[in-house]
């Protein structure tokens, strides 16, 4: 199994990267976005020396603020969130997401700021006649809980109808207990959020300054024990270290600002090194909010076992909200203990950024209202990958990026950029390996329009319509259909 461990940061907070990757595709061995990645398994975007993964990544044109999709409709009739984007860039595509039924949110959906995406005319499914979101665009729907703007389905981008859209909903994917085809649920949703930080009572307080009861991210989880959740609150401040925690005790780690760059661990190890991820996550129930993770190993252009990851979960019921992500090649693996078990992981209003395969694993993930970054710097203008599921052919549904914002930074070329690739994570080609729908979600010029999907990473299997298991519906956007 690829043990990918990815950079993580902020294009504001830590390095800005290495010159271009090269473009070798991977072969077998150590896998990681180049800069980024894990010890063992096999995806880097550097020359493809002994089993890494190859693509290289270039980016499309950056987006901050922005216009956002018209209203994308929810089931109580008032107005949606704000969701405006964050992560820079040149031509700005954030946008909020409505989130009503009979009215397509407020007035359609309220865009973001800047940007020159400019209004991305809207879905409003089951809103009204919903305003698109900039100030050019006017979209929206008739409430009739359909796509409004359908794009024509193709074999290189293929599209899901309504009805097939029905069974790829965030209820869906995070409701299922068991491997595919079982019967028992337990409706899990944590689509509500995590709450305010002001209503948390901390167990345990990290200030590196000794003001708390621990002065390391690490001594404070290592101190957890017990049946009941546990609060630890990290103050402002860069928390230099790798972090683990195998605990059966739930745990909460939090920022107290909702700045999410106040707070920053971090940590500086490429896979050579060992297992090179900043922050270590196996335990169920796990809960990260308000803070940056980060590893800021100088990501060369290429090399082996160069990946760097910030984040590695591997464990069932994982919430992350207003949590910061910064990597090059896999900046984050979210990882099952197994193809036959259900690891869940639910992300929420948070900013992930990479180059190659930077959000990737065979855990059931939904993005739900996150921005999603693609950096260029490292990569020039070579293509790079942003998803690399390895979803097991036994489980239908691996990862859903829904009210999400792709964006990329000034830098990047357009219509370069692949959405993604399935992980082949073995010599013998799982196929249909690895599954992933995009919808409702707003994506930049810097993805490559007619082919957003790319070979597999590992095998180098050529991608096809009726060997994958990537589809999109209802996004907007200058990058979003042919």
């Amino acid at each position: 199994m690829k043990y990918a461990l990815r950079v993580t940061g902020i294009a504001t907070l830590l390095l800005a990267g290495c010159g271009g990757a090269d473009t070798t595709p991977d072969r077998t061995g150590a896998g990681g976005v180049s800069g980024a990645g894990g010890s063992t398994g096999g995806h880097q975007a550097s020359g493809g020396d002994s089993g890494q993964r190859g693509s290289s990544a270039s980016g499309g044109s950056g987006a901050t603020g922005g216009s956002g999709p018209t209203g994308t409709g929810g089931t109580t009739g008032t107005g949606g969130a704000t969701d405006s984007g964050s992560g820079g860039g040149a031509a700005g595509a954030a946008g909020g997401r409505a989130g009503a039924s009979g009215t397509g949110g407020a007035a359609g959906e309220r865009g973001g700021s800047g940007g020159a995406i400019a209004g991305a005319a809207g879905h409003a499914r089951g809103g009204g006649a919903g305003a698109g979101g900039a100030t050019t665009a006017t979209g929206g729907g008739t409430g009739s809980g359909l796509c409004a703007k359908p794009i024509a389905s193709t074999s290189t981008r293929p599209q899901l109808t309504d009805a097939q859209a029905t069974s790829y909903t965030i209820a869906k994917y995070l409701a299922q207990t068991g491997p595919q085809g079982s019967p028992t649920t337990d409706n899990w949703d944590p689509t509500a959020g995590l709450g305010s930080a002001g209503a948390f009572t901390a167990d345990f307080t990290v200030a590196a300054d000794g003001s708390g009861t621990h002065k390391t991210v690490q001594s404070a989880l290592s101190a957890v024990s017990g049946s009941a959740r546990r609060y630890i609150l990290v103050k402002p401040g860069t928390y230099r270290e790798q972090v683990s925690y195998t605990g059966s005790t739930p745990v909460t780690i939090y920022g107290a600002s909702t700045d999410a760059t106040q707070v920053v661990i971090v940590h500086n190890e490429p896979a050579s090194q060992g297992a090179s991820q900043t922050f270590n996550v196996k335990s169920n129930g796990f809960e990260i909010m308000n803070l940056t993770l980060s590893n800021d190993f100088a990501t060369p252009a290429s090399g082996s076992n160069i990946q760097a990851l910030a984040l590695l979960t591997t464990g069932d019921k994982i919430v992350l909200q207003n949590v910061r992500l910064h990597g090059f090649q896999d900046t984050v693996q979210f990882a099952a203990p197994s193809p036959t078990t259900l690891a869940r992981v639910y992300v929420k209003d948070s900013y992930i950024e990479g180059d190659t395969d930077y959000i990737y694993g065979n855990a059931r993930v939904v993005l739900d209202g996150t921005t999603i970054q693609y950096l260029s710097s490292r990569r020039g203008t070579s293509s790079g990958v942003i998803f690399a599921p390895s979803t097991s052919v036994d489980n239908s549904l691996g990862f859903l990026a829904v009210h999400c914002t792709f964006t990329a930074d000034a830098t990047a070329p357009t219509s370069s950029t692949h959405l993604g690739r399935s992980w082949d994570t073995s010599s013998i080609t799982p196929t249909p390996n690895g599954q992933a729908v995009i919808r409702d979600s707003v994506i930049g010029a810097h993805v490559n329009k007619q082919a957003p999907w790319t070979a597999a990473a590992t095998s180098g299997r050529a991608y096809s319509a009726s060997g994958n298991r990537f589809s999109e519906y209802c996004n907007s956007g200058p990058g979003a259909g042919p």
